[in-house]
């Protein structure tokens, strides 16, 4: 079986991009199962750090480029299964465009959608689900990444549909087991991700501005002049407890998530961030949004939650839930040992690649009705 992975450059920021990181090392460390082939998605320069405009535009170029790219391959060579990588909106017409490509060439496609929003668009039924539902209409299989969004496709009357989860890199664990002598420090909390406003990042330096004697520590891509932004939110005597690290390292990231009382993500949407698994794994005690599959991963409506779920751009409910965390260093131990026993148990990158392996098996035996 030869399968052909379409997703952004594992060099980016962002989710998607660490998801190929790991998919990419996972299986050459493991090419007995399949011939695993990877065009990357990103064939111009992209950069967080610019305006709308420009990523717009570099966007458009990277749609066009990729299609002549797929097309090209194929031409040369022959796939069993093309494996799509999408965030859904505009880019869903790049999607469409690979699927029918796919067909003409005899290819089984199957589209990953790396993002939580499908209930909410579901509910909307607007230009994004009418694509959305084209794409699930023409694409052999669809996966999912979270059971909101499964169950949200199913309930529309679709059987070609399948929930697979993110992994956790074996490199984490590695690099957890070498920093296994870590000590937590007092009211550190910390947050990683790009720096947008849609990550509540701002609801999150204003939150702690108002929280006595802590320490906020932000680790990730930086847009041009959100920096300031920040600062002005901040308020006077920022330097005394907020650090706008930036990107570094993320063996150090890892180490800093390890130290923290309190790992805290109130993002407005989510799929199945891979910083959350990361976290978790690390040990923290952990504050994040009910977006994606978010409340699903931190298992908050179990016996055994592993964290605090708040809704997002609720500055409320951040700031209650990031001061219980401090005020109760017990349970926030608690939630951090559950996080990371469930996290092995449940998101091995071992698990999740079997899993991935037999959609695409599955795909080659039966055409899945629509």
């Amino acid at each position: 079986m030869r399968v052909l992975l379409i997703s952004p450059s594992p060099e980016l920021p962002g989710g998607i991009a660490r998801w190929t990181k790991h998919v990419l090392n996972y299986y050459e460390e493991h090419k007995e199962s399949c011939k695993l082939d990877y065009l990357c998605a990103t064939q111009c320069e992209y950069s967080v750090k610019r305006n709308y405009f420009y990523r717009f535009y570099v966007g458009i170029l990277n749609y066009v480029q990729v299609i002549f790219k797929f097309r090209s391959r194929l031409l040369q060579l022959h796939y069993d299964v093309v494996h799509i990588t999408t965030s859904a909106s505009i880019s869903l017409l790049k999607d469409l465009c690979l699927i029918n490509i796919a067909k003409y060439y005899n290819v089984k496609s199957i589209v990953h959608f790396r993002f939580g929003r499908i209930p909410e668009l579901v509910e909307k039924k607007n230009w994004e689900w009418k694509l959305l539902k084209r794409v699930v209409c023409q694409a052999d299989v669809v996966i999912t990444l979270d059971i909101r969004s499964y169950v949200a496709l199913v309930s529309m009357g679709f059987k070609n549909v399948e929930n697979l989860p993110n992994p956790l890199s074996n490199n984490i664990l590695k690099n957890i087991e070498r920093n296994n002598s870590v000590i937590v420090q007092s009211r550190r909390i910390v947050f990683v991700g790009q720096m947008l406003e849609t990550k509540g990042v701002y609801e999150l330096v204003k939150v702690c501005s108002e929280i006595p004697d802590i320490k906020l520590e932000m680790y990730g891509a930086i847009p041009d002049g959100m920096r300031n932004k920040l600062l002005r939110v901040a308020g006077i005597n920022a330097e005394n407890w907020l650090d706008i690290v930036g990107e570094i390292d993320y063996d150090l990231v890892i180490n800093k998530m390890m130290a923290c009382s309190v790992f805290v993500l109130p993002t407005y949407s989510e799929g199945f961030p891979n910083v959350i698994l990361e976290s978790m794994a690390c040990g923290c005690a952990i504050v994040a949004s009910n977006v994606g599959a978010i409340p699903e991963m931190l298992a908050v409506d179990s016996q055994r939650p592993c964290g605090i779920c708040i809704e997002p751009r609720n500055k409320i409910e951040l700031k209650k839930a990031i001061e219980f965390v401090l005020d109760h260093p017990d349970i926030a131990r608690e939630y951090g040992e559950r996080a990371k026993e469930r996290v092995f148990n449940e998101y091995s990158i071992d698990s999740v690649w079997l899993r991935m392996v037999k959609i695409w098996k599955d795909s080659l035996v039966e055409k899945i009705v629509h």
